[in-house]
């Protein structure tokens, strides 16, 4: 198959299966409950991804990722801009891999 129809074949899958729930969505209507489940799928699913690499950035030194999450929060939770929290939370881990703070 040529790559051309390939990637238009995916990128057509791609649209169709964000297209179509999004054309429905406002079609159906949803109990308070189904409504928060789904609100709350898009946290799950990036605390899904996010944690595992936490653990995983550094396997010499696992306080590395720790100290850059706890940062990263730490930032959000004053609610400091998206960009201020991935600067502080590269700063923090730069400063712990400078000073030798690693455990």
């Amino acid at each position: 198959m040529n790559f051309f129809w390939l990637a238009a074949l995916l990128a057509l899958s791609t649209f169709a299966s964000r297209a179509i729930p999004a054309i429905l969505i406002g079609k159906v209507n949803f109990s308070d409950r189904a409504r928060k489940f789904l609100e709350l799928i898009p946290i799950t699913s990036m605390t899904a991804l996010v944690v595992p690499s936490v653990f995983s950035t550094d396997p010499q030194y696992v306080s590395i990722g720790i100290i850059g999450s706890l940062t990263a929060a730490a930032a959000a939770w004053f609610k400091l801009p998206v960009i201020a929290c991935v600067l502080l939370s590269v700063l923090s881990v730069f400063i712990c891999y400078q000073t030798g703070f690693l455990f």
